[in-house]
């Protein structure tokens, strides 16, 4: 299933007098997009994510964080989910409260215009948007730098209840993290929120739970743990205490799955001897209709050039809903990976854009819709995406061996993953 994401950092404010800078959140907000899109992370898709922050000179992929952008950005994502979908909204800024209502704080927010018609990003707005949304998960992470403090000249601790308040009052299937408490502030060192530096930290499978999975709940504890640790080591007497609100439909849902270890997975004999007959009579075909000379080609597969071994995986849709067992084609010559139409069928896996592919089905150049599933190698899953043709094995390509290193030892008949870091892969 397809997960959406919104992720806001504003770090100038045209409103000098009343919203100071705050240098850390763009770079907050760079960050978790950095991470929400790694493919051996999070996996959201580039193209299901809206970054907005104040550098839009250089990052094209950016949006300005002005109030109408960010209510945009949010109602479009949010219009396309369906059910079984997630949605992310993340926030680094100023949050404020005026009249009673609590808002956060965009790039071209003026403190007098705040709760006029059209004027300010209300949490009561974004509340009603989530609500509204069709995706069985909502997940809202505000990291107010200031929160309840030095804001603006309205804050008191009464108001600082109010706003979080409504935090605490999202409802059903959204769950909301907040940086801190009533009446704390967030605080920053070297640049960087120690909220989003702990939540960036998390992601990188040190908030797991016994299963070795980052869920929201073992992020939300660990965020909680070590912000807390951190400010009572070295801002005594004063606090900042992560708060975790709400509650999702399926608890212990899955941001990040387990890390990929290495392993060995056996390949059945029949499996090779099986590929090394396709060779052959693909071999044969060649030998008939162009001669000798354009065969050779085909003895990659014995070489380090080509591989093509056939292994147990597990495909399942982006949701983890259902799965099943298929054997799979590790071929490093094939760009785009290949998924059988029939299991695209038997999962109900959704189309989420069309490509554009030559040398498939032998019909030359064609377009193909595109599918994102997982795959699940003895028990290590990997996000990916591939189109979808009428064959009976799922076809791994590139996208899949640049994340491992592939070990063909023919005489023991197996084959040796080993998962890349992310510094390998870069």
């Amino acid at each position: 299933m397809a997960r959406y994401a919104v992720i806001i950092g504003v770090s100038k404010y045209f409103d000098h007098s009343n919203f100071n800078d705050i240098p850390c959140c763009e770079k907050d907000a760079r960050d978790i997009y950095t991470k929400v899109i790694a493919p051996w992370l999070t996996a959201f898709q580039p193209k299901d994510v809206f970054l907005l922050h104040d550098s839009v000179a250089q990052d094209e992929l950016c949006y300005l964080p002005i109030e109408q952008q960010i209510d945009w950005a949010l109602k479009e994502l949010s219009s396309r989910a369906i059910s079984g979908d997630t949605i992310l909204f993340y926030f680094s800024g100023h949050g404020c409260i005026k009249d009673e209502e609590a808002f956060l704080v965009a790039k071209d927010t003026y403190w007098e215009n705040l709760g006029t018609p059209g004027k300010g990003i209300r949490i009561s707005e974004i509340r009603s948007v989530l609500q509204e949304c069709k995706a069985d998960r909502k997940i809202v992470i505000i990291d107010a730098c200031h929160c309840g403090e030095g804001i603006s000249k309205s804050f008191s601790g009464s108001v600082d209840d109010k706003f979080h308040d409504l935090l605490r009052d999202f409802g059903k299937g959204i769950a909301v993290l907040s940086s801190c408490q009533r009446k704390q502030r967030s605080y920053a060192l070297n640049e960087q929120s120690i909220f989003t530096k702990y939540l960036l930290e998390g992601l990188e499978h040190k908030a797991t739970d016994r299963q070795g999975n980052v869920t929201i709940y073992s992020l939300a504890e660990y965020v909680g743990r070590e912000v807390s640790l951190w400010t009572e080591s070295r801002v005594p007497p004063l606090k900042q205490n992560p708060t975790f609100y709400g509650e999702l439909d399926a608890r212990g849902f899955v941001l990040v799955p387990q890390r990929v270890q290495t392993l060995p997975t056996q390949v059945h004999k029949s499996a090779v001897l099986w590929c090394l007959g396709l060779s052959l009579r693909i071999m044969a075909s060649r030998l008939f209709r162009w001669g000798l000379w354009y065969s050779f080609p085909m003895m990659r597969f014995a070489s380090r050039e080509t591989l093509r071994p056939i292994i147990p995986v597990r495909v399942s849709t982006l949701g983890n809903n259902t799965s099943l067992e298929v054997n799979a084609i590790v071929d490093s010559a094939a760009h785009i990976c290949v998924i059988p139409k029939r299991l695209v069928t038997l999962l109900s896996i959704p189309v989420h854009e069309f490509v554009t592919v030559q040398g498939f089905e032998r019909d030359g150049l064609r377009e193909y819709p595109v599918y994102y599933f997982n795959i699940e190698v003895a028990g290590h899953r990997l996000p990916l995406k591939g189109i979808a043709v009428e064959r009976e094995e799922v076809v791994l390509g590139i996208s899949f061996m640049s994340h491992f290193t592939t070990v063909l030892d023919f005489q023991k008949q197996s084959v040796l993953l080993r998962r890349v870091s992310r510094e390998e892969i870069a």
